[in-house]
């Protein structure tokens, strides 16, 4: 048994290698507990596991530069079990000051968001911002929509009619996410209204799942009320995205086709940053977003950057490029575990009108019809 001894006016407990021993053994330990006593329905905030991730190697050198000198290095820098603890469970790092700003101060929240790919003008001001107002606001707007406003002409149900093979899976987490112009709000100031339960981003996977429909592949459009789905299971907005995985999943288990997994979201932002025009048509900006939290991350980008491209060489300024989110600034895996070709797409902003969308819709069928035929050759050869 190690004594107790006084080192440079400090009392040495243990060796720094059992310290982080002991570290190591607690996080598996509270881990596990929590993953089978609340049967994986619970886990670690992203950054914990984050701070974790990217400091194990550290940790692992460290524990050998202890035992065995030779191992040191002196361009490496020490490793503060103090700082690492922080870190862990603040998500504040001492040599960053905007990790203590990014969470409370208004502008600095989109520092979580890394632009893996940029598009025209897309910086950390405006990359795409979570809409997840509570339920019962959602509820509540439900309940008093009398703005009077006429409902846009439904698109045409897809015809299914000889395709046999559905690949492309299309579902609105957010299903509420809606826009000022369809529902009779136009320019309105209050960016918080652009939210309703029938007219909403699910027209949008509508027309998309119909036109690719007509370019022959097969879709299927899920239009599942979320607030419903939520509200029934006494979930909050915030769990929007465990609710849809059961839709997403129930699905995938229905049809082994499907290899395409879209989710189309609505962005907060406003028109000056989601609006282009292209040869004297509006259309409504889009953007990729990609979980970094998931094993799937870069065929996921793989798949984004593919469809970004193809966008910016025919439709140049569409895209607003392809943001990778972790749990800190959204929900970091969006389903995308699910399949190397699930990815969320941002569909305009709150501003956007119809004859944008559609305009938006018709590039992403010609991109995405492009990709997918590409991909069913390279698929059909491999096999």
């Amino acid at each position: 048994m190690k004594k107790w001894k006084y080192e440079h006016g400090k009392i040495a407990f243990l060796p720094l290698s059992a310290l982080i021993a002991i570290v190591i053994v607690f996080t598996f330990f509270v881990t596990a507990l929590t993953t089978t006593t609340f049967k994986l329905q619970l886990r670690f905030p992203s950054y914990i596991s984050h701070t974790l991730n990217n400091s194990s190697d550290s940790i692992f050198l460290t524990m050998l530069e202890t035992e065995t000198p030779a191992f040191a290095s002196e361009k490496r820098e020490p490793l503060s079990l103090s700082s690492l603890g922080l870190q862990a469970t603040t998500n504040i790092k001492l040599n960053s000051a905007i990790t203590l700003l990014g969470d409370s101060l208004p502008g600095f929240f989109s520092y979580h968001s890394e632009i893996i790919t940029p598009g025209q003008g897309t910086n950390y001001t405006n990359t795409p911002v979570e809409s997840s107002p509570s339920l019962d606001t959602i509820l509540e707007k439900d309940q008093n929509n009398d703005s009077g406003a006429e409902e846009p002409a439904q698109p045409e149900e897809p015809q299914n009619e000889g395709i046999k093979e559905k690949k492309v899976y299309i579902y609105h987490t957010h299903s509420w996410e809606s826009y000022l112009p369809i529902l009779g709000l136009t320019d309105d100031p209050d960016a918080d209204k652009a939210v309703d339960n029938r007219t909403n981003i699910t027209l949008v996977g509508k027309m998309l799942g119909n036109s690719l429909e007509k370019n022959n592949i097969g879709s299927i459009v899920d239009t599942t009320n979320m607030t419903q789905k939520l509200n029934t299971k006494g979930w909050g907005t915030v769990q929007a995205y465990r609710a849809s995985r059961e839709v997403v999943e129930a699905a995938k288990s229905q049809s082994d086709d499907l290899s395409y997994f879209i989710d189309l979201h609505r962005d907060s932002l406003r028109g000056d940053h989601t609006t282009i025009k292209i040869k004297e048509k509006g259309y409504a900006k889009v953007a990729f977003v990609i979980g970094k939290e998931q094993p799937n991350y870069e065929q996921n980008v793989k798949f984004a950057q593919d469809l970004h491209h193809a966008l910016e060489k025919k439709y140049p300024g569409l895209s607003r490029g392809v943001i990778g989110k972790t749990g800190a600034s959204g929900n970091g895996v969006y389903n995308q575990d699910i399949s190397p070709r699930a990815i969320l797409i941002e569909v305009g902003g709150v501003d956007n009108n119809m004859d944008e969308l559609a305009n938006t819709v018709s590039a992403l069928t010609d991109v995405l019809s492009d990709y997918y035929f590409q991909a069913e050759k390279v698929d059909a050869s491999a096999n």
